[in-house]
């Protein structure tokens, strides 16, 4: 008899009103409660995803480091010379952004700073990056600067590397401008601490696009900062 009646529902309890009213409020705040614990479980999830990517980004970065102090063991004497202020080979040793369109890609050394710069393109070009790696991890690149340290402007024979991964504009390293970011400050931190954690000591972070902590990062000042270190971003780019 309930087939095609429009308060079939409402009644099928035998309930009088009053406590029918209750009974839906019940029924709401049951519902709320449990939306509240799906939004929960899946905020849940969200950090732990981070938490993962952070972990696997810094593994990757921890490769891509390795590779890097090779190439520049087996490069020191020329990318020495070409911080030193030599640019004559600097197109083959210190460049970003090669694409097969653009094989010589980017220039990417300064006399001034006495600094070399290469990324996984470069890499991968030489023949060293790993065929079965991307040069890309998602919508970023890895770029390590390689630094010259000089006592009263001379060389002392000692070398600084700076290696991080930047982000790509139209699938290339953005070289000229302010950096956009993007991403949500809590996942940036999710991301992070997991990285750190990876990377101890020589793990550290660049603020999300504003001051985070005691890290700067406004028109004055952009720092990158880690467990017991902060350095001037701009004494390497």
């Amino acid at each position: 008899m309930f087939k095609n009646s429009p308060s079939s529902c409402t009644f099928s309890l035998g309930r009088s009103r009053p406590q029918e009213g209750n009974s839906l409020l019940e029924l709401m705040l049951s519902l709320g409660v449990m939306a509240a614990i799906s939004l929960s479980v899946l905020s849940m999830n969200d950090k732990a995803q981070n938490k993962e990517r952070g972990r696997l980004a810094a593994d990757a970065l921890q490769s891509f480091t390795q590779i890097a102090a090779q190439y520049f063991i087996a490069n020191r004497d020329v990318l020495e010379t070409i911080m030193a202020g030599d640019l004559t080979n600097a197109a083959s040793f210190c460049a970003i952004n090669l694409t097969s369109a653009d094989p010589s890609g980017t220039l990417a050394a300064n006399a001034l700073k006495r600094t070399c710069a290469i990324d996984t393109s470069l890499l991968k070009a030489k023949g060293l990056w790993p065929q079965t790696m991307p040069v890309n991890t998602g919508a970023n690149r890895f770029v390590a600067v390689f630094r010259q340290l000089t006592s009263q402007g001379v060389a002392n024979g000692a070398d600084e590397v700076l290696v991080f991964t930047a982000p790509l504009v139209q699938g290339l390293i953005q070289t000229q401008g302010e950096v956009q970011y993007t991403a949500s400050l809590g996942q940036f931190v999710e991301l992070t601490q997991a990285s750190l954690a990876s990377l101890g000591a020589m793990g550290g972070f660049i603020p999300p696009g504003k001051d985070y902590g005691t890290c700067l990062y406004n028109k004055q000042i952009k720092e990158a900062c880690g467990q017991g270190w902060k350095i001037n971003l701009s004494d390497f780019l």
